[in-house]
């Protein structure tokens, strides 16, 4: 059963839910402004280009500075590595730290990408839910899979996909580290998650007419 027709938590103050935007093509119809009715918003990257977010993460040096030179003024978290670079724009913070310390490449903070660490972001304000849109780990063919693929700073969609492996593991990681926390996954009916998150009680699965239905309730 989909989470949003079996759960009977309702927003109980804005930092309930946070949605936390990805880039896949999932979410190539979503309104993205919808999304403040549930609460805040993280986005990723150039999602700036369409829809202003609470709170964008960018681990790529080139994503702050296209942000920040096309007038995003709300917080722009990235790697402290390139915090520096951008001390002339007061807006530009360092990502949080982990929620754990581990000895494998995929632990490193450096191997966490910007969804990555929008999602440890958005738990650290301790919501009860964080919404994941356009999380897609993988498209329908061996493609690059992105919303912004063939535009400046993208992969072209020729290209081959991206191995989420990572991702995958980084996010299991988030599901273990904030228990409390109910992460929901917006996909179509088709999507099959990764093996490696099933067991995890805090993650949960619903399509995109469910996230509707519920925007639709706090209007």
């Amino acid at each position: 059963d989909k989470f949003f027709k079996t759960s009977k938590k309702t927003i109980s103050n804005s930092m309930s839910y946070i949605s936390v935007i990805g880039n896949g093509e999932s979410r190539k119809n979503f309104d993205l402004y919808s999304l403040t009715f549930l609460g805040k918003t993280v986005g990723t990257n150039a999602v700036h280009r369409d829809f202003i977010p609470d709170y964008l993460v960018c681990a790529d040096r080139r994503m702050v500075s296209e942000a920040v030179n096309n007038n995003y003024s709300n917080p722009v978290y990235t790697r402290s590595d390139w915090r520096a670079n951008f001390s002339y724009w007061k807006n530009v913070l360092t990502v949080p730290d982990l929620p754990y310390k581990g000895d494998k490449r995929p632990d490193d903070s450096f191997q966490w990408g910007s969804g990555g660490h929008a999602l440890n972001l958005a738990c650290t304000f301790d919501p009860k839910f964080v919404v994941m849109i356009g999380f897609d780990l993988y498209g329908n063919n061996k493609l690059f899979n992105n919303i912004y693929k063939d535009t400046e700073s993208y992969n072209e969609s020729t290209k081959d996909a991206t191995d989420p492996s990572y991702w995958i593991y980084q996010t299991a990681k988030l599901f273990e580290h904030y228990p409390k926390i109910k992460f929901i996954q917006i996909q179509p009916d088709d999507w099959e998650p990764p093996a490696e998150w099933e067991n995890f009680d805090n993650f949960f699965i619903d399509n995109y007419d469910g996230l509707k239905e519920l925007i639709d309730k706090n209007k």
